[in-house]
Order: C-alpha cells, then sequence, then structure tokens
C-alpha cells in the first residue's frame, strides 16, 4: 500500500463517519451537508496529491528554432519559458533571436531541457 491509498481510505473513512452522523441527526439540510462532506473529502485528497501535469507542458523548455523548420513549425512553436531562433531562420519579430546556443542557454537560466525544431544543431 502506497501513502495515497492510505490517506484515501482515511479520507473516505472520515467522510463515511460524517454523513453517518449527519444522517441519524434531525438537522435540517442533510443533502447539502452530505454533498459538502463528499466534495471537503474530495479536496482534501486532491490538495494531498495533486494530479500530475502532462509531460508535454513543460515550463522549464527552450525552444529552438534551427534552419529547416518549416513555415507551420515556426508559426505555432509548443509552449515553452522562451522560443529563440539561431542564424538562418526566418521567424517571426516576436522570436527572440540569437547568435548561438550557449547565448541562449546564458540568457534563459532555467532552462532544464531544449526541444529543437528544424534541422537540428550544426
Amino acid at each position: 500500500m502506497n501513502l495515497s491509498l492510505i490517506a484515501a481510505l482515511l479520507i473516505a473513512a472520515a467522510v463515511a463517519i460524517g454523513i453517518w452522523r449527519t444522517t441519524r441527526a434531525d438537522v435540517s439540510r442533510r443533502t447539502v451537508r452530505v454533498a459538502l462532506q463528499l466534495a471537503a473529502g474530495a479536496l482534501i485528497y486532491l490538495a494531498l496529491f495533486p494530479p500530475r501535469v502532462d509531460e508535454r507542458f513543460a515550463a522549464e523548455t527552450l525552444v529552438v528554432l534551427t534552419p529547416g523548420a518549416t513555415a507551420e513549425q515556426i508559426a505555432k512553436p509548443p509552449y515553452g519559458i522562451a522560443t529563440i531562433a539561431l542564424p538562418g531562420v526566418a521567424a517571426a519579430s516576436d522570436v527572440e533571436r540569437v547568435p548561438d546556443l550557449g547565448t541562449a542557454l546564458r540568457r534563459h537560466p532555467k532552462a532544464a531541457r531544449l526541444q529543437i525544431i528544424g534541422g537540428g544543431l550544426p
């Protein structure tokens, strides 16, 4: 058993006890209280174990446009910290141009991954 399963079981038990106590007591708005207990249990679990982010979304990725990139690839580059263009790429004016990859890495020190688009690095 892993930690997330144990936590889910404990949260489910707490929610079940809360629902049981709510249904046995003579209180108004039982349905609302039961729904809120279920929602609170789900939110507690999601706060403890947030869902995983899709691997294609990488905020630490530096997108590098190299010669040989098609017009479609240049027009819609994937998401990343920044999109840079090496010499020889006819990119839009909002794309940062750098003379070499070393300069790009110095300008963006948080880059942990590179996504090369085009013919590759010389």
